[in-house]
């Protein structure tokens, strides 16, 4: 493996495959539109980084940073190169790379009825060989609900509220919480 990333902006050469990969990847109600996206990097909202092994296309991260924190909004990976060991590798690339920053990443909390309990699982244990706790957060918007994964013991709440409020609109209105989250192990291990 000889992984490679660039920042990508809205005159890349890689804007299709990002854009395949994003429809594929991610459900109508948790994706953002690719347009958007870009709209939001070209304003310096967030970064797009595609991944490569050899020149080809793995894979894309969205991050939004601050002083103290990295937040992972989309992370993909091509199907035909899942679990061959490259979202390791891209996950450990960006604690090289912003080595003086927490990272978090928001999931689908884990629920034994939800019609995708197996895939929530699987992303779950993916994180956690990764290094990555349950902060005992969680945030919701547009009628979505995700947990909060850090990389570190404390989550720094406090970054991540001034993080998107910052982006906070009529549509737009996000809501941190804690909450008191027991993981049946019985039916995760």
């Amino acid at each position: 493996m000889n992984l490679s990333y660039k920042k990508i902006n809205k005159d890349s050469p890689d804007i299709s495959k990002i854009d395949k990969l994003n429809n594929e990847a991610f459900p109508d109600d948790e994706r953002m539109e690719t347009a958007i996206m870009l709209d939001f990097v070209e304003k310096n909202y967030m970064e797009c980084i595609a991944f490569y092994d050899n020149e080809e296309f793995i894979g894309f991260v969205t991050i939004m940073t601050s002083t103290k924190l990295l937040y992972i909004s989309f992370f993909a990976i091509v199907p035909e190169k899942r679990s061959k060991g490259y979202g390791s590798a891209i996950l450990k690339k960006l604690n090289e790379i912003y080595s003086d920053k927490q990272i978090m990443l928001d999931l689908e909390y884990l629920d034994e009825n939800a019609e995708n309990s197996n895939q929530r699982i699987k992303r779950w244990k993916f994180y956690e060989r990764n290094g990555f706790k349950y902060s005992g957060y969680h945030w919701s918007y547009f009628d979505l609900e995700f947990a909060i994964m850090c990389n570190q013991a404390d989550f720094y709440v406090e970054d991540f509220t001034h993080m998107v409020e910052k982006h906070r609109d009529e549509k737009f209105q996000p809501k941190i919480f804690k909450v008191k989250y027991e993981i049946n192990r019985s039916n995760y291990e």
